[in-house]
């Protein structure tokens, strides 16, 4: 695929292709790429205006916006076409529309009308014929991009703003969001917040802090007894909707974890062959190191012990989800002195 960036900056240079292919899952970047698209063809049709006809493929399939590529207009030479979510291109999409059709058109396109398909998905699946015929024509990565480019690409947001932005407030803004999308949502709350700067304390204030955040002071608090911060990340969690069945095994992933790092950090194994073993990155292994410090092996097998009951009577109906995560809070904090307490009825 070819980069968005190089995509945009060539747009200008290159002549332009009957049909484009947009995949990827951040819709900021699928349509920041559609409206220069518009913008060039105006260009090139001496300032002529070029309207959007916009289809969308789990309504039509692709019927209707090839039926749209294949009319001659009386007005207009050039029209743009955009076919929304083709999922039909994805691995696993069931056969609701064929494809077929589109197959067919992708042999000839019309040179006057400029197709662009969309697709909210990582990938496309290259087996299929249409996959295969769409990547004669340019087929562009709207994914996520990594760090570095993303930085880029918030700094140009925030000067499209008019706005300045400290560094260390663009790298919480990203961390937080990990999306161009939501990052662009959340730039646009914050030029109506502050006076020209967007400092970190800014971001702190108004983007919301990630989920993930929580879930880890959750574990955290958890593993090490500490039974108010525990529970504050817990209602945080809860406030967002996220499933307590989850949060089950998340612990429990983190625990096992904990348990491989204690003992085979013991026999000497290095962190980078304990990250091998069990299949986790170098740097959760070294967390799992730090946290199991205070626990010995028998804590950690008890305290695995303690949630996978808890889990099974919650999932046989003798104990309620919410009051299960707040027992094995309560039980967990008094891992380090061994007070386990009574099993749960």
């Amino acid at each position: 695929m070819i980069e968005w960036n190089y995509a945009m900056e060539s747009m200008a240079e290159n002549p332009q292709h009957a049909v484009y292919t947009l995949v990827g899952t951040e819709l900021s970047l699928i349509h920041r790429f559609v409206k220069q698209l518009q913008s060039q063809l105006e260009k090139q049709t001496g300032g002529t205006s070029i309207d959007i006809h916009r289809f969308y493929y789990e309504e039509t399939g692709v019927d209707a916006a090839l039926a749209e590529c294949q009319t001659v207009s009386l007005f207009s030479q050039e029209s743009l076409i955009v076919l929304d979510n083709c999922v039909g291109l994805t691995a696993g999409a069931r056969g609701k529309h064929d494809l077929t059709a589109l197959e067919k058109y992708l042999e000839s396109p019309v040179p006057e009308h400029t197709l662009v398909i969309t697709c909210l998905a990582e990938k496309l699946d290259e087996r299929k014929k249409a996959v295969k015929a769409l990547k004669k024509f340019p087929v562009i990565n709207c994914n996520t991009p990594k760090a570095n480019e993303a930085s880029k690409f918030l700094s140009a947001l925030v000067r499209e703003h008019g706005l300045r932005a400290d560094r260390e407030a663009l790298g919480e803004l990203w961390r937080r969001t990990e999306s161009v999308t939501q990052a662009e949502r959340e730039i646009e709350k914050l030029s109506s917040y502050t006076d020209g700067v967007i400092q970190l304390r800014d971001v702190a204030e108004i983007t919301p802090v990630p989920l993930e955040d929580n879930v880890f002071r959750w574990i955290e608090g958890v593993i090490a007894g500490k039974l108010s911060l525990s529970f504050q990340a817990l209602r945080e969690i809860e406030i967002s909707g996220y499933d307590g069945f989850a949060l089950f095994s998340l612990l429990a992933r983190q625990l096992r974890l904990m348990w491989f790092a204690k003992v085979y950090l013991a026999k000497g194994e290095s962190q980078r062959d304990v990250a091998r073993r069990v299949g986790a990155h170098p740097y959760s292994v070294k967390m799992a190191a730090e946290q199991a410090k205070n626990l010995s092996i028998s804590r950690i097998e008890d305290l695995l012990c303690v949630i996978a009951d808890t889990e099974f009577m919650v999932k046989s109906g003798r104990q309620a989800l919410d009051q299960a995560i707040d027992w094995i809070v309560l039980r967990c904090g008094g891992a380090k002195e061994g007070n386990f307490g009574a099993s749960v009825s």
